[in-house]
């Protein structure tokens, strides 16, 4: 678990990573998640679950509901280390 601040490039490698499906390297900043073929309320989970391994936090409901994103739940990570 590291509270430190992540750098982008792990973030999006480790969010990648939950997508099983997803084509290498399909998954960028501005990839949209809630448009992603995998996304479901079971995959928050699993997204949350990574979060809380690498970055000791997760994201409420009301915190996914806000982001658009792959870069806004980067933002909010980064908010919530604050």
């Amino acid at each position: 678990m590291s509270k430190t601040r992540p750098e982008f490039d792990f973030f999006l490698e480790n969010f990648a990573d939950q997508f099983s499906e997803a084509e290498a390297g399909s998954i960028q900043g501005n990839t949209r998640f809630r448009d992603l073929e995998e996304w479901s309320s079971m995959q928050a989970l699993v997204v949350n679950l990574s979060f809380d391994d690498l970055y000791g936090l997760t994201l409420t409901t009301d915190d996914y509901l806000s982001a658009q994103t792959v870069v806004d739940l980067y933002q909010l990570i980064i908010k919530k280390l604050a």
